[in-house]
């Protein structure tokens, strides 16, 4: 356990089992594919950065969803997406009532060292995020 969080510190490739040289490569490639095509390359089609001619590894994902999202659907969704976050935590911390103010912290992590966007968990999630916010607005207009 202590050699996989250790890892997370190395950027070179000392430990063939964790690779971070090749996470920053595919974060290096994303920013670029972002730069050159900021509408996106479409969903499920994050390959598509890389020339029929690449050579090295190539990734399926941006290795979290933050750079999956930039590069799949662009610049815009992704300035929506982290507006969106943010203002449901600001929202939640403000009042600071309901599981709201530790779930959209840790579905933010979880976003970090995830790229699933459309699997069922992170979807299940929002829908909890945002029935426990619509809740508590309703509770709190009613007095």
């Amino acid at each position: 356990m202590a050699e996989i969080i250790l890892s997370i510190f190395e950027l070179q490739n000392s430990n063939s089992s964790f690779s971070n040289a090749d996470r920053i490569t595919v974060w290096g490639d994303a920013f670029k594919a972002s730069i050159v095509n900021p509408f996106g390359y479409g969903i499920s089609n994050y390959s598509y950065i890389y020339d029929k001619s690449y050579s090295g590894r190539i990734s399926f994902s941006g290795e979290n969803a933050y750079l999956t999202l930039l590069v799949e659907r662009g610049f815009l969704s992704f300035c929506i997406f982290l507006w969106f976050m943010i203002y449901l935590l600001k929202r939640n911390l403000r009042n600071a009532t309901g599981l709201n103010i530790f779930i959209i912290p840790a579905i933010s992590v979880y976003y970090l060292f995830n790229y699933e966007l459309n699997s069922v968990f992170p979807n299940f999630i929002f829908f909890l995020i945002l029935v426990s916010d619509y809740l508590r607005s309703k509770h709190s207009n009613q007095f």
